[in-house]
């Protein structure tokens, strides 16, 4: 007979011992998130790459067969979404299906509902996510009872190259 709350207590001693810091497993959120974006049918940004603003960071162009083509060489890329009509009683999941050709990290940024137009994103409202050097789909939910209209994607923090071949936004049941 196993007892459970030994293993338990071993486990947690193992943990603290570790000489570092466990990444966390971003597959864990990406499942229910991929669940509730199919699951919605109510699209608020589905691939329409003119409603993007591109900063001198990064040069975007849209390829024969509907991927967006980004090259990155600065420090600070940014890609902006024109105004989308997000409200603080909703929750949404931003789906980027995309390939990369380093490994590197993501940066979700959301404005705030009354934003300063200086700066309108705040460091509260972001998410950060592993990207690998090759196909990544990641979907990432947000919602927040004081959310603005504007989003702003950091896609790398290196130079390299990406090809955006989805990015869609879709509203989720407020439940979950």
């Amino acid at each position: 007979m196993v007892n459970k709350a030994r293993d338990l207590v071993i486990e947690q001693l193992v943990e603290r011992r570790l000489p570092y810091i466990p990444v966390e497993n971003q597959g864990f959120r990406q499942s229910p998130n991929k669940q509730y974006f199919e699951a919605s049918q109510t699209i608020l940004f589905d691939n329409d790459f003119s409603r993007l603003r591109y900063n001198s960071n990064l040069a975007a162009r849209e390829m024969v067969d509907g991927a967006l083509e980004v090259s990155v060489s600065g420090d600070n890329p940014a890609i902006r979404f024109l105004r989308l009509p997000f409200r603080s009683d909703r929750k949404y999941v931003l789906r980027l299906q995309m390939t990369s050709s380093v490994d590197s990290n993501l940066v979700l940024r959301l404005s705030e509902r009354n934003f300063d137009p200086k700066e309108p994103f705040a460091g509260y409202l972001s998410e950060r996510l592993d990207i690998k050097a090759g196909d990544n789909d990641l979907y990432i939910r947000f919602s927040h009872p004081r959310i603005g209209p504007l989003i702003r994607l950091k896609p790398l923090e290196r130079p390299g190259e990406l090809s955006f071949h989805n990015v869609q936004i879709r509203e989720i049941e407020s439940r979950q």
